[in-house]
């Protein structure tokens, strides 16, 4: 007797082939290689060259800045010197005598400045005798531009206008730096300089300013 064939007891065919979803795809693909490692070292190179030029620029403002009082009152030490040697070698080559007044005033005016700051300085261990080079190169440059200069003007017979106008100039300098070290912390003996030399100064180059022979 021949049994009827019931379809669900039929055996399954084993060569369809199955189906897989697109994400199971992705995810058992082979992965591609990864990019974030080379990134990461380009942007830490990167940040370190950043922080290296950052680091250069500000040592460079601040080398180039404004200068410690204790440098401005060694460097005005010493352009006090300088110009006391001018106005020195200058006195007997001035032809008027108001002017030669002025500038025998403002000779020991110089000298006692110079010598006040000096005990000032030496008092804080600074040795002005023991300037460096690039303040002797400096000095020395001011002192030779200031003799050609009176030099020239003398040999045009205008030594005494051309030496007030630029003596006044440079009492201008001496009063901005001594203003400088006035704003900053220092001790009795620096207080007593600018207490004593200052003003003294200053009405020295008003009365060169307005001597008549410096218009």
């Amino acid at each position: 007797m021949v049994r009827s064939m019931d379809s669900s007891n039929q055996p399954t065919d084993q060569s369809q082939p199955h189906t897989y979803s697109i994400d199971y795809l992705d995810q058992i693909a082979p992965k591609g290689p990864q990019s974030s490692g080379p990134k990461k070292i380009v942007l830490i190179l990167a940040g370190g060259v950043l922080l290296l030029l950052i680091i250069l620029v500000m040592t460079m403002v601040l080398s180039s800045g404004p200068k410690s009082s204790g440098q401005t009152a060694i460097d005005l030490q010493a352009r006090l010197e300088t110009l006391k040697t001018v106005a020195k070698e200058h006195q007997p080559k001035l032809r008027d005598n108001v002017l030669r007044n002025y500038n025998s005033a403002l000779t020991l005016q110089l000298t006692n400045a110079s010598t006040d700051l000096k005990t000032a300085l030496e008092a804080e261990g600074v040795k002005v005798d023991k300037v460096s080079d690039k303040q002797k190169a400096e000095q020395l440059e001011l002192l030779d531009e200031l003799k050609l200069e009176f030099e020239e003007a003398e040999l045009n017979i205008q030594l005494d206008r051309i030496y007030a106008r630029e003596m006044t100039y440079q009492l201008d300098v001496i009063g901005s730096m001594i203003t400088a070290i006035a704003n900053k912390p220092s001790n009795e003996l620096i207080k007593d300089f600018i207490k004593n030399n200052a003003s003294n100064l200053k009405a020295i180059a008003k009365n060169l300013n307005t001597f008549d022979g410096a218009k």
